[in-house]
């Protein structure tokens, strides 16, 4: 819908209306802070989802244990012959 409001105020300055090259910047600043919005709200989303993917890993790594450790012996690593 701004879109069209954009070419039809753009239109107009064209055609010599002063009011609408008022107008026509206010859908520019408009346009221009949704897209920000709409930057920032991907951006969110994106470290949002990597976030998640860590900790899953995280959730399953010690659920599993590492297998280089002994059973019971406190952090040593098993050495392998």
């Amino acid at each position: 819908m701004n879109g069209e409001r954009r070419v039809e105020f753009a239109r107009r300055v064209r055609d010599g209306d002063n009011q609408a090259a008022t107008q026509l910047d206010l859908v520019k600043r408009e346009q221009s802070r949704i897209e920000q919005e709409k930057a920032e709200a991907l951006l969110y989303e994106q470290r949002r989802s990597d976030l998640l993917d860590i900790i899953t890993l995280d959730r399953i790594a010690i659920a599993l244990g590492d297998p280089r450790q002994k059973p019971g012996g406190a952090g040593k690593l098993r050495q392998e012959y």
